[in-house]
């Protein structure tokens, strides 16, 4: 699967699971027309994407839902990398 922004459609969405390692690779074609969204999942499977207009596969919705721990974790790290460094050498 070789995939172009620039030649997919806005909104759009590609699927591709492997069965043998339980994985599903995810692109998405969101509003801007030079970018293109690549997920990969162990945790969901299915085609499923949103009611609203964008049409956003499942995969990025649930991950829009989730990613407050990780994003307070990066502002934590960006804002006092010292005493994160000195914390891990402890």
């Amino acid at each position: 699967m070789i995939l172009n922004a620039n030649s997919e459609v806005k909104y759009s969405s590609r699927f591709l699971y492997n069965k043998e390692n339980d994985i599903l690779l995810v692109s998405y074609k969101p509003k801007d027309k030079n970018k293109l969204i690549l997920l990969i999942s162990s945790y969901h499977r299915g085609k499923n994407v949103t009611d609203d207009v964008e049409w956003k596969p499942e995969i990025i919705d649930f991950y829009n839902k989730t990613k407050t721990g990780v994003d307070s974790l990066d502002q934590f790290i960006g804002n006092s990398p010292l005493i994160c460094l000195y914390d891990i050498s402890m």
